[in-house]
Order: C-alpha cells, then sequence, then structure tokens
C-alpha cells in the first residue's frame, strides 16, 4: 500500500494496472491483506507493484504474488510503522 499512497489509489491503480482494479470494498480488503504480509513479503510486494505496467501480465503477476503468500507459513505481522 506504500506505493499507492504515494499518489491517489485511483492515479496509481490506472498508472499500474491500467484501469481501476480496487474500490469500495474491494480496496479495504486489498489494504488489510497487504498490512497483513510480512516484512520480506511486503518488500517483494512493493517491488511487483512499482514495476508494473498496464499490459505485462498484471493479473498473471498479482495473482501468483498472492498464491505464493497464501502457500507460506503464516508470519507475524510487522509492526505499524511510524
Amino acid at each position: 500500500m506504500i506505493s499507492m499512497v504515494k499518489t491517489s489509489a485511483a492515479e496509481f491503480q490506472r498508472a499500474h494496472f491500467g484501469q481501476i482494479i480496487f474500490n469500495g470494498d474491494e480496496l479495504a480488503d486489498y489494504c488489510l491483506w497487504q498490512k497483513n504480509l510480512n516484512e520480506k513479503q511486503a518488500g517483494e510486494w512493493e517491488k511487483i507493484l512499482d514495476s508494473l505496467q498496464p499490459g505485462q501480465g498484471v493479473k498473471k503477476k498479482l495473482e501468483a504474488f498472492k498464491q505464493k503468500v497464501a502457500e507460506a507459513p503464516v508470519a507475524t505481522p510487522r509492526p505499524p510503522s511510524g
């Protein structure tokens, strides 16, 4: 979510996904999912998000990472920043 906070969520999504894919409840669910990533996963996720451009297999990359996280052992969430 750090990447999405740098600019508005809608602006970020258009630039990286080519469209709005998270809004309303979906955006809230995404924020909760992202907050529960451990530090290593969060770093990997930020790199993926920052590298995405529309039309580069965005959905496939997102789903692959989500599957990787789902298969990982449960870890203690990162402490709040700030």
